[in-house]
């Protein structure tokens, strides 16, 4: 009895540990490539077709600061959590970190896969994309994923700046608001060439201030 009860702790023990792994990728120890343009990506077209819900929970877990000046630097972190009961392959290089080789190891059965992580700002009327990061890889080339079991976490930490999309966005968010700016993050995926799942919004926003570069902050 005592050894069906070793045994079983045991199994407990290894089954909270898969639940609770955790994978971190850190872009600011990685040279930063160009984004790809916000929509269906460098040179890819955008099908009708939806490539449904993503069984992932976003959360903006933390930002390296909480006042900001439009066009500095920012780093941020979230988190992403596999909700479904099969593993998730995520894109995991930097997009230009061995495009072509990712472009050409992918297939029908392992395809391209692309992301793109960013901030959002709301200006009282819309939420306006920047600090936008593109991540792309294949199954085929295993390096250039990271895949996630059931109840496993990812944590990405993006040093980018807080430019926006579009050109005026950040005129318009800085005339738009008196210093206080709420921030989530947003995660689009494509899961196959020209397939894009639904956006994911994070289930969380951080408030910050926002100021503009020559004027006397918020």
């Amino acid at each position: 009895m005592l050894k069906a009860t070793i045994v079983w702790c045991s199994l407990t023990v290894a089954i909270v540990g898969v639940q609770q792994a955790e994978h971190l990728l850190d872009l600011t120890t990685i040279p930063k490539p160009p984004a790809p343009t916000s929509g269906g990506g460098q040179g890819f077209g955008v099908s009708p077709e939806s490539g449904g819900v993503l069984p992932l929970r976003l959360t903006l877990t933390k930002l390296d600061k909480t006042a900001y000046v439009l066009d500095e630097p920012i780093v941020y972190e979230v988190a992403i959590l596999n909700l479904g009961d099969v593993p998730f392959v995520l894109p995991w290089t930097p997009w230009s970190i061995d495009h072509d080789l990712i472009r050409q190891s992918a297939s029908t059965s392992a395809p391209f896969l692309l992301a793109h992580l960013s901030l959002e700002g709301f200006d009282h009327d819309h939420w306006r994309h920047f600090a936008v990061i593109g991540l792309e890889g294949t199954a085929a080339y295993s390096n250039s994923v990271q895949v996630l079991n059931p109840g496993e976490t990812a944590t990405i930490r993006v040093p980018m700046r807080t430019a926006m999309i579009p050109e005026d966005a950040a005129a318009v968010l800085a005339s738009a608001v008196k210093g206080a700016v709420q921030i989530r993050a947003q995660l689009a995926m494509m899961v196959r060439d020209g397939v894009w799942a639904e956006p994911i919004d994070s289930d969380n926003v951080i408030s910050i201030q926002l100021g503009r570069r020559g004027l006397h902050g918020p």
